[in-house]
C-alpha cells in the first residue's frame, strides 16, 4: 500500500484525533502507520505525506518540505499569483527575476539584458497583484519595476540608479534602497524603504508615491506615534490586513510594527526596547531577532521571516507570537514544525488558493514550502 493512500485514508482522524489523544496514543498511532508502509517512499509526493502523517500522529500541523529546484544565488524575495499557483523569486545575486511553474520548473522570467537602459541590480523585493503584473524593488537602482504577464518590463516608480527621498508621480519620485512591497487593490502598494527609514505608499494609474510613515527627513530610531512622527530603523518585509492596517518587520529594532488606517505607528510584536531574542508570547512578550519579509492569510494571521532565529513566526490578529516552523538553529530539514531547520530564511508568501506558505532561504538558496502554517 502506497503512503498517499494511507495519508487520505487517515486524514479524517485529524480533528477527532490530533488534538485530543494523549501523548500515549498519539506514539501508538504514528506507530501503526509505519507498520502499514510496506516499503521506503520513493517518490516526492510519498515523502510529504509521510511526513504529513507523522504531524497528524504528533498533533504538530505544519508540514516543511524543499522544492526539487536549483540555480538559485541569495534569492532574498518570493511572491505568488494565486491565481495559478505560480511562483516568482527575486534571485538577487544572479540578478534574476524566476519564475516557478509546477513548484519544479525553474525559468529565467526577466534578466538584466531585459532592461537595457535600467538593469536589475540586487532585486529584493517582489509581489504579484490581482492582474498577474510582477512588481520588483530594484533594490541597488533605487527603483521599482513592473513586468507584465507577458514579461514586458518598465520602471513604474523611483529614477534610474538615483537615490532620493522625494515623492512624486513615477519616474519623478526618488527611493533609497527599497525591498519590501505589498501590492494591494486598485493601484494601491506599501514599499519599505530601507535606508530611507520609511514607509511609503503608491497609489493610483500615475503611481503617485507619498510617505506614509516615518521621518521626512530619513532618520532612524524606534519612536511610535502619528505617521511621520514615528522613527523605524531599516524596515524591510511588508503587508497589510482586510481592513488597509500596514504591518512592518521593522529589521533593526527586532519588532513588527503596524500603521492603522489613521496612520498611527505602534509596537504589534516584539520587544518595546528593540531587544533581540527567540520568544514566543504576546505582543511585547515576544522577541524576533531580525525579522525580514512579512505575508498574512485570508484570516489576517501575519507570517514573519525571522532571518537571524532561521524560523518561521505567526502573529495573530490579537498580537499572539508562536513559532510555525524552525528551531533558532541554520540547517535545511524538513519535517513538521520545530522539527525542521531553515538557513536565513528571507522571503515569505502565502498562496491564498492552495493555503501553503513558500519560503526563500538565502543561506543555502532553497525555496521551502510549509504545509498547514
Amino acid at each position: 500500500m502506497r503512503i498517499n493512500l494511507i495519508f487520505r485514508k487517515n486524514i479524517k482522524m485529524r480533528n477527532t484525533m490530533a488534538h485530543q489523544l494523549p501523548t500515549k496514543s498519539k506514539i501508538l498511532s504514528l506507530f501503526l502507520i509505519i507498520l502499514l508502509i510496506e516499503c521506503q517512499p520513493q517518490e516526492k509526493n510519498d515523502q510529504v505525506s509521510l511526513l504529513a502523517a507523522i504531524a497528524l500522529a504528533s498533533g504538530t500541523t505544519s508540514v516543511v518540505t524543499t522544492l526539487s529546484v536549483s540555480g538559485f544565488s541569495k534569492p532574498e524575495a518570493i511572491g505568488v499569483n494565486s491565481a495559478d499557483g505560480t511562483l516568482y523569486v527575486a534571485d538577487t545575486t544572479n540578478k534574476q527575476i524566476k519564475k516557478i511553474t509546477k513548484e519544479t520548473e525553474v525559468t529565467v522570467f526577466l534578466d538584466t539584458n531585459g532592461l537595457a537602459s535600467y538593469p536589475l541590480n540586487n532585486p529584493e523585493g517582489i509581489c504579484v497583484d490581482a492582474s498577474g503584473n510582477v512588481f520588483v524593488n530594484n533594490t541597488k537602482n533605487h527603483n521599482i519595476i513592473r513586468i507584465t504577464s507577458a514579461g514586458s518590463a518598465s520602471i513604474y516608480a523611483g529614477g534610474n540608479a538615483v537615490s532620493g527621498t522625494t515623492n512624486g508621480a513615477g519616474t519623478t519620485a526618488r527611493f533609497f534602497e527599497p525591498e519590501g512591497i505589498f501590492c494591494g487593490s486598485s493601484n494601491t502598494f506599501y514599499v519599505a524603504d530601507v535606508d530611507n527609514n520609511q514607509i511609503r505608499k503608491i497609489s493610483d494609474t500615475a503611481a503617485n508615491v507619498t510617505l506614509y510613515a516615518g521621518s521626512s527627513a530619513g532618520t532612524s530610531g524606534f519612536i511610535n506615534g502619528q505617521s511621520t512622527d514615528a522613527r523605524f530603523y531599516n524596515p524591510k518585509g511588508i503587508t497589510a490586513d482586510s481592513s488597509g492596517n500596514v504591518f512592518v518587520a521593522d529589521n533593526l529594532n527586532h519588532v513588527i510594527r503596524k500603521i492603522s488606517t489613521a496612520g498611527d505607528v505602534t509596537t504589534f510584536a516584539g520587544s518595546s526596547a528593540g531587544t533581540a531574542g527567540n520568544v514566543d508570547g504576546t505582543g511585547t512578550a515576544a522577541r524576533f531577532n531580525k525579522p525580514y519579509a512579512l505575508t498574512i492569510d485570508s484570516s489576517n494571521n501575519v507570517y514573519v521571516s525571522d532571518s537571524s532565529n532561521h524560523s518561521i513566526r505567526k502573529i495573530t490578529p490579537a498580537g499572539v507570537v508562536t513559532t510555525v516552523a524552525g528551531n533558532g538553529v541554520a540547517g535545511s530539514a524538513d519535517g513538521s514544525g520545530t522539527a525542521a531547520s531553515f538557513n536565513d530564511p528571507r522571503g515569505i508568501t502565502y498562496d491564498s488558493t492552495n493555503k501553503v506558505i513558500y519560503v526563500s532561504c538565502a543561506g543555502d538558496n532553497k525555496i521551502r514550502k510549509i504545509t498547514n502554517p
